[in-house]
């Protein structure tokens, strides 16, 4: 029998400040990402195990649901990128250009458009497949409507193209539809007893099907379930294949699971309550997007697998996650096994067991290939916990049971909306939807209500006494309701789980005046090292090419120029960057290599340097040769390459050294890509910042942008509490930098670093920020500030109380 070859992380993508919806790529070095912050972002590989974000998508609305791509073809040589949002629109986007601006905006769905598929077998000529919450599904040729498909009765959740002009839907009333081009039934798939959340295509006449009944189907186009998955313990939300043919799949019970046809091969629990989407990429890797607002990518190739401190720190997120009881049934306590138990091996692969420590309940489960037991959370909600006692609801102990007054003709009582404090607001939300048959306007308002009414309060705590009270007439709960099921609240239309159109009369449209205001629970700081990674190598070379041409005819500078191996070793680390990898650069990256980009970018004539500075931030990213060689002579190096000693003696940049002191800057902050980058950047740190810190008051956007991410990536580095004095120092250059900063992006990167610093050294730096002035360039941000911003600002403000 063959062995199984486990995933491990390969990557965290950390920049969405909301749930990640959808996913797709366009190759394994280029994955696009959508999420509830209304953005899509597009994420390169910097490295094996290192992606950064190249791109942001901003164009909708709302929502950003769903994904797919096209592939390359003669007119849009990068291919297409579709996405489709709560905003009831389809962008189509053109990956060559520099813009982010759609190419094309699909009108004609009235709901949320939440599933998106292509056909691209004729990447020339490609049909794009849409599915909305208006029940139907839409056939787009040439970005035109050629045909809708009516015939659920519910909200659409999963659409597949099978070519030939076939189409599969699924929907939330529990069937799925094979429809030919000429929008008629062929056939509908019955099995699934829940809304069918998604669909995969598996070979030429097969496909997955995953639902809300926990399940995972696998059908033949003919009608037969061939085969039925169990194992999730929740709603399924999305399913996919790998290149081996194994299935892959992801969850509201936070885990993606790997099936060997319909066995259970591999569990992933993840740090987060839901697992709302899970995609492969051609090189075998898994790739997810979590309600934590994290993409992470997992492989099978230990040349792609996360350092193993970064291991440790994810299994160490998972193992700290709280497991409601519902999901693992009833415990009795007499029956748990003690902690010796984990010093035995399991009996198979996935194995868990309950064990109890200190009188916490916590899971762990067996990993044969590591022949070890890793703990993957605590169970909440379950007796000997601790905690007060459970409201109950349908025979079910929950950490709360709302009253939620809908004001609803004819009901006279109140709905019951039951949460507990590891479910996700908004599932726990949409539930409550579901199970009452009201609108889908309610959503944000419903789950902000929950988030609202357990601020403040963690696992195994009692209710505290500063939510607005439930249980009583003051404070309870009064949503806004849409005027008619023709109104639209937040980008929704019509209810998709019911007919849309039922009547909901008026009521208050606010809380009673006595209801007590509880701000939402503060932010997290998703603060990671950022470097910069893209580069058109091609032109980079081509300009060096260009410019050694002069330096050679020139006959102060011809003793300069490079010779033929230099111009040969030149295009060698052009063609490397082309397509980098670890083994690539191990292998032919050399010493002199590294000695001709320094030659370039030092004894070349100050305006024409950029480009070589350029080559060597690149080659940092994929080898610590530049870092390691001459006893890290690189450091010392910094303010000649830079030029830094004319801009301090003016405390100005030369408009003619901006490129160069800019793409220095960048050089610098990738540094922290590699282990020995860090441990100089720490060493050197007081020589860098005294080199660096005159460019603050530079006007130019780019260098500015390059400056605040090294100080970032400075706080980053001393937020072990190694140095207070140094983060003393980057604060107030910070608070220097922020005052005379308006763009976002370098403003959630300023105040980020602050926030790092402030949560780190505590009391102390805490004082300095104040007297400094941090609260009041808060305050004075908040204006113009977008939500990620504001979510950060609100971070740093809670920090300083």
């Amino acid at each position: 029998m063959s062995s199984y070859s486990p995933f491990k992380l390969s990557a965290q993508l950390i920049a969405h400040s909301q749930d990640v919806k959808a996913l797709t790529s366009s190759s394994p070095d280029s994955i696009f990402s959508s999420s509830r912050d209304t953005t899509i972002i597009n994420w390169q590989r910097a490295s094996p195990s290192l992606f950064s974000s190249e791109k942001k998508f901003s164009e909708h609305s709302h929502f950003v649901n769903s994904l797919s791509f096209i592939k390359p073809s003669a007119k849009y040589p990068s291919g297409l990128l579709v996405s489709g949002s709560s905003d009831k629109t389809i962008n189509v986007y053109d990956l060559t250009s520099p813009g982010t601006e759609p190419i094309y905006s699909l009108l004609g769905h009235t709901d949320n458009v939440n599933t998106l598929a292509v056909d691209d077998s004729n990447p020339e000529s490609p049909v794009i497949i849409s599915g909305s919450w208006d029940k139907t599904v839409k056939i787009w040729k040439n970005f035109q409507c050629s045909n809708t498909l009516t015939g659920h009765s519910l909200a659409i959740w999963g659409v597949l193209s099978f070519g030939e002009g076939k189409y599969l839907s699924s929907s939330a009333d529990k069937t799925i539809r094979l429809w030919n081009d000429d929008a008629k039934v062929i056939y509908t798939f019955i099995g699934h007893t829940d809304v069918v959340r998604g669909l995969a295509k598996v070979g030429f006449n097969q496909f997955l099907s995953c639902s809300n009944d926990c399940t995972i189907r696998l059908w033949n186009l003919t009608g037969d379930c061939v085969a039925e998955l169990v194992g999730h313990t929740s709603f399924v939300y999305s399913v996919a294949v790998l290149p081996t043919g194994e299935f892959v799949s992801s969850a509201e019970d936070r885990s993606v699971k790997i099936w060997n046809a319909t066995e259970c091969k591999q569990t992933i629990n993840h740090p987060c309550t839901s697992v709302w989407c899970v995609d492969t990429l051609e090189n075998g890797d898994i790739v997810s997007g979590g309600s934590d607002g994290v993409v992470r990518v997992f492989s099978r190739a230990s040349e792609r697998f996360t350092d193993e401190d970064n291991l440790k720190a994810f299994d160490n997120e998972v193992a700290k996650f709280a497991i409601p009881a519902q999901q693992v049934g009833k415990i009795d306590k007499s029956k748990l096994s003690s902690p010796e138990a984990l010093n035995r091996p399991g009996k198979k692969d996935q194995q868990t067991i309950m064990v109890e420590v200190d009188g916490v309940i916590e899971a762990h489960q067996w990993h044969e290939a590591e022949r070890n037991w890793i703990k993957v959370g605590e169970v909440v909600n379950s007796a000997g916990t601790g905690g007060n006692a459970k409201a109950m609801f349908e025979g079910k102990e929950y950490d709360y049971v709302f009253d939620v007054d809908f004001g609803t003709e004819g009901q006279g009582a109140m709905l019951k909306l039951p949460y507990n404090l590891s479910d996700n607001p908004y599932a726990a939300a949409q539930q409550f939807i579901y199970r009452n048959d009201l609108n889908q306007d309610y959503l944000d308002t419903i789950a902000n209500f929950i988030i609202r009414n357990t601020e403040g309060q963690v696992i195994g705590s009692s209710v505290g006494s500063g939510y607005a009270d439930p249980f009583t007439g003051g404070g309870r709960y009064v949503p806004p309701v849409s005027q008619g099921s023709s109104s639209s609240v937040g980008g929704f239309g019509g209810d998709p789980f019911t007919s849309g159109g039922r009547y909901v009369p008026p009521t208050s449209t606010s809380a009673p005046s006595n209801a007590t205001t509880v701000s939402p629970p503060p932010a997290k700081l998703n603060a990671t090292y950022t470097f910069f990674s893209t580069g058109n190598t091609t032109a980079i070379v081509n300009k060096i090419m260009q410019l050694n041409e002069q330096i050679s005819k020139d006959m102060e500078t011809s003793s300069v120029g490079l010779n033929e191996k230099e111009v040969e070793s030149l295009k060698k680390i052009g063609s490397l960057l082309q397509n980098p990898t670890a083994a690539s650069f191990s292998n032919q990256f050399k010493e002199e290599d590294v000695d001709l980009l320094l030659k370039i970018s030092i004894q070349w004539p100050a305006s024409s340097r950029f480009p070589g500075i350029d080559l060597l931030r690149l080659c940092i990213l994929h080898s610590s040769l530049p870092i390691s060689m001459n006893d890290s002579v690189i450091f010392d190096l910094i303010s000649e390459i830079g030029q830094f000693e004319q801009i301090n003696a003016t405390n100005s940049v030369p408009k003619e050294l901006e490129a160069c002191v800019m793409l220095t800057l960048r050089l610098v902050a990738n540094m922290f890509s590699q282990e020995i980058g860090k441990h100089g950047m720490k060493q050197h740190r007081q020589q860098i910042f005294e080199t660096v810190k005159g460019v603050v008051g530079s006007g130019n956007k780019n260098l500015r942008v390059a400056f605040v991410t090294l100080m970032l990536n400075y706080s980053i580095l001393v937020s072990d509490k190694s140095d207070g004095e140094f983060a003393a120092e980057i604060l107030k250059i910070l608070v220097e930098f922020i005052k005379s900063e308006n763009e976002q992006d370098s403003l959630h990167k300023g105040f980020t670093a602050i926030g790092v610093l402030v949560k780190t050294y505590g009391t102390d730096l805490k004082e300095i920020a104040k007297l400094v002035g941090v609260d009041g360039i808060v305050v004075k941000s908040e204006g113009g500030a977008d939500g990620k911003l504001k979510a950060v600002l609100k971070t740093v403000l809670d920090l300083l109380k």
